[in-house]
């Protein structure tokens, strides 16, 4: 499910098994108690259509992989798919600052922030920030910037924290210039981050200049790891720690704080997933790919998901859809892949996924005891009394019940007294 990483450390996402128990419990908690559907984050990993076998493999580093699933390719919901997406983005970042450099151009990484406070909603600073950082690039002086600058486009990563004064939201830019010196595509920075905290105000916020930052990307790499600091991912255990800056915790840290009953973490993570799901993040035009060469790029698909049918690394073993699924609903996924982790043998991997996935019934409960009548608990109480008649016509009742007749009999003394003897 997820591409192989530099470095698997011992973060709270560091390894798959990890990661699927997390996805597990945002599906819970995003998922409608009342119809059961949710975001496409709620059904990844689950096996894919017409699928005969779901494959666990490993990889060269160690991380084990799932193939013939279904993925979701959220990289703002899901801790399975937010690698895959970061290592996608930072690519194409990385391609097209590197056919920038092969022009001989300058790409300006500038960073755009507003001030935030306790209680202020994700949605209200996410449209703040998006619609000032869209009106700087637009208009008449921008465009003359442009020119003078060379700027053929600009590359957006959105960013998202939580910390002791509330949401922080912001951007991360990549303006991609032709400029003949790294001080005229700096001045284009500064230019775009005047323009943005006009716009601030106007939406009646305030965005200080201290706050913003632009400075010019030392190669390619630098450039993609500027921009992927956007992706939830990064911010989320892709390293060895959990992080504790000053800007606050990562979403899945709160994420997995909401998973163990912090209700106001899931009043936090619900926000989070209600605004982000969907964010674009790192567009690659047609208009900037054809001047770079390059192909386009964009997360038009994010959300939708597709069929992972194959993952990288040795096959260890194989399980069936049903038996897949069974864990998968049951929460259980996360604690086979510990397993294969520990190197368990598989044979006895298998056999208890299977025990898991599918459990005996249960043996159906005993029938409820008949209510007696009215009449039954008088003639009980009168055949405790010794009452001979009564004991009598249960005998004959009996007996006709045994033979399926209703016809009258006729008894004699004998029979009567073996009939209605006490034994």
């Amino acid at each position: 499910m997820t591409p192989p990483l530099s470095s698997e450390g011992d973060g709270f996402l560091s390894t798959t098994s990890k990661r699927f128990e997390l996805r597990h419990g945002i599906g819970r908690m995003l998922r409608d108690p009342e119809t059961g559907k949710g975001p496409a984050v709620c059904g990844c990993g689950r096996s894919g259509h017409e699928v005969e076998a779901v494959t666990i493999t490993r990889r060269d580093s160690g991380a084990i992989g799932v193939g013939g699933v279904f993925r979701c390719d959220s990289a703002w919901l899901c801790p399975s798919c937010a690698p895959r997406q970061t290592l996608d983005r930072q690519s194409r970042v990385k391609d097209a600052v590197s056919a920038l450099y092969a022009q001989d151009g300058t790409a300006v990484m500038v960073t755009l922030t507003v001030q935030h406070r306790a209680g202020d909603r994700l949605a209200d600073l996410k449209r703040i920030v998006q619609t000032a950082g869209r009106k700087a690039r637009q208009g008449a002086p921008w465009a003359r910037m442009q020119k003078r600058a060379g700027v053929i486009g600009v590359l957006v990563a959105p960013e998202v924290t939580h910390g002791r004064h509330g949401w922080h939201f912001h951007l991360h830019l990549l303006v991609l210039c032709l400029a003949q010196s790294n001080s005229t595509a700096a001045e284009a920075g500064e230019f775009l981050i005047q323009r943005y905290m006009k716009y601030v105000e106007a939406e009646g916020a305030t965005a200080k200049r201290l706050g913003q930052d632009v400075q010019v990307a030392t190669s390619p790499e630098n450039a993609a790891d500027y921009v992927a600091k956007g992706l939830a991912w990064e911010l989320a255990g892709r390293s060895g720690k959990v992080s504790r800056s000053a800007k606050g915790r990562a979403p899945f840290e709160i994420a997995a704080s909401a998973m163990t009953g912090q209700p106001r973490d899931y009043a936090l993570w619900r926000e989070y997933a209600e605004t982000m799901a969907g964010t674009r993040s790192c567009v690659v035009t047609a208009a900037m790919a054809e001047q770079l060469g390059i192909e386009p790029a964009d997360d038009s698909a994010q959300d939708e998901g597709e069929q992972e049918l194959a993952a990288d690394g040795v096959e260890v073993g194989i399980l069936s859809p049903g038996t897949w699924n069974g864990l998968m609903r049951l929460g259980q996924a996360a604690a086979l892949i510990r397993k294969v982790e520990a190197d368990q043998p598989w044979p006895e991997v298998a056999a208890w996924a299977r025990r898991t996935a599918n459990p005996p019934e249960p043996a159906p409960p005993p029938p409820p005891p008949v209510r007696p009548s009215e009449r039954d608990i008088r003639d009980a109480a009168a055949v405790q009394r010794g009452s001979t008649a009564a004991r009598l016509g249960w005998a004959v009742d009996a007996l006709r019940r045994s033979t399926g007749s209703r016809r009258l009999f006729e008894l004699d003394a004998t029979v009567v007294t073996a009939l209605i003897k006490v034994r």
